[in-house]
């Protein structure tokens, strides 16, 4: 929306959230997710969904960063699938990535938003001599 040397401003419009039912030992659970979006949690931990957008920022010896949440929706009645673990499947003599299904119930059992973070960042290195962050912000939990 607006840049400056001192205030980036952005703003991130979903327009729906996708469901996928994904059944686990007799236990139904739903894989939620954004148009163009990520996912967001540790293996075990609830997979939402996420949105990332790379910003430019200028150099300098740290960040604030506010995020303001518009509106909302809640939406109750789903179980959210665990973000499983990625291995490596070797059977077949064809190795490839496979999910593995891993759940915390320490964190399933938590009566309470997740994660208590509402977004990330990490450091994005340098584009064309341009300092970038790439910031994260959770759409669910």
């Amino acid at each position: 929306m607006t840049s400056t040397n001192q205030e980036i401003h952005y703003q991130v419009e979903i327009l729906g959230m996708n469901q996928e039912s994904k059944t686990f030992n007799g236990v139904n659970y739903q894989r939620l997710s954004v148009p163009g979006g990520q996912k967001w949690g540790d293996p075990g931990y609830p997979e939402l969904p996420s949105v990332g957008k790379l910003l430019a920022v200028p150099e300098c010896n740290g960040m604030n960063i506010s995020i303001v949440f518009t509106d909302s929706l809640i939406f109750n009645g789903y179980n959210v699938y665990p973000t499983p673990r990625i291995v490596q499947d070797t059977s077949g003599g064809n190795p490839h990535l496979d999910e593995e299904f891993v759940k915390s119930d320490s964190i399933y059992g938590l009566n309470q938003s997740f994660p208590s973070v509402s977004y990330r960042s990490e450091e994005g290195g340098y584009i064309r001599e341009q300092k970038v962050l790439r910031l994260f912000v959770k759409v669910s939990g």
